[in-house]
């Protein structure tokens, strides 16, 4: 969804120079979803083709497009927030197209303790719409912050979770289903 939003805002934007970027990364993304579907057990190719036939079939798509779409921006008015904070000067509603850029570049699995493509993206594409590239770097690092200051809240309802009584009973993980049909009973 963010590849798609992202395309459609620099496209709007008139940001064609990174268009062609955003497409890569999309492409690519299809490339790795098609790659995991050869690789992973038959099981769970099952089980993942199974789960997108009913999100097409059945009336979820709507709201899986829509509430993807509310978290995207949501994650781009983050940035732009972490914009306003490292740099008040820049305007922020042509830095939406590149908030999206940025977020897309951060959804790539290949960072080092969270560190990584997202700096990157976003320090060239600051430099790629005329702008200062250690703005860019300065504002991804804040969105960093940010984002981790945001999981704070969850932290501390998780350590005060481990601190009930035993008496509320254990949780247990229950197991992958190997099929359809145990999907469909659980």
């Amino acid at each position: 969804m963010a590849v798609g939003l992202t395309v459609l805002a620099l496209t709007a934007g008139r940001a064609f120079a990174l268009v062609g970027v955003t497409v890569i990364a999309g492409v690519a993304v299809v490339a790795a979803l098609v790659l995991l579907l050869r690789v992973v057990p038959e099981r769970w190719r099952a089980v993942l083709l199974d789960d997108l036939r009913r999100l097409w079939v059945g009336r979820r798509l709507v709201p899986v497009v829509v509430t993807s779409t509310l978290a995207a921006l949501g994650h781009a008015a983050v940035f732009l927030l972490a914009v306003r904070l490292t740099s008040p000067e820049l305007p922020l509603l042509p830095l939406l197209p590149v908030a999206l850029l940025v977020l897309v570049a951060a959804a790539l699995p290949v960072n080092l303790a969270g560190w990584g493509p997202r700096e990157g993206a976003a320090a060239w594409a600051f430099a790629a719409a005329g702008l200062p590239a250690a703005a860019g770097l300065e504002a991804s690092v804040a969105f960093g912050v940010l984002s981790l200051v945001a999981t704070w809240p969850g932290a501390v309802l998780l350590l005060a979770g481990r601190r009930t009584p035993a008496t509320r009973g254990s949780a247990s993980v229950p197991p992958i289903p190997s099929s359809p049909e145990e999907m469909s009973r659980a």
